[in-house]
């Protein structure tokens, strides 16, 4: 299983696991932020930086069963930006 680096001091999450808790950790975020709390400046790039490497993992991960189309092109995707409207409209 791939690992993602994540800011700090040698830590490691699993892509699968970065896309999981992502959304969860970005809403929390968001809620504190809203409420006036606003976290240790690296925790908050930690968050930033999982929903990133979550959302891209997630994209990828759509690419390769084929619910998201795309084209591969050398070791990136090119994918429709009408297509991921769509698609983060359904959800």
């Amino acid at each position: 299983m791939r690992s993602v680096p994540v800011p700090g001091p040698g830590l490691f999450v699993p892509a699968d696991i970065a896309a999981a808790i992502a959304p969860t950790l970005a809403r929390a975020l968001s809620d504190a932020r809203r409420l006036g709390i606003y976290p240790d400046p690296e925790v908050a790039e930690t968050i930033e930086r999982l929903a990133v490497i979550g959302s891209a993992w997630a994209v990828k991960a759509r690419l390769r069963r084929g619910t998201l189309r795309g084209v591969k092109s050398g070791r990136a995707w090119r994918v429709d930006a009408e297509a991921v409207r769509r698609e983060a409209a359904c959800r």
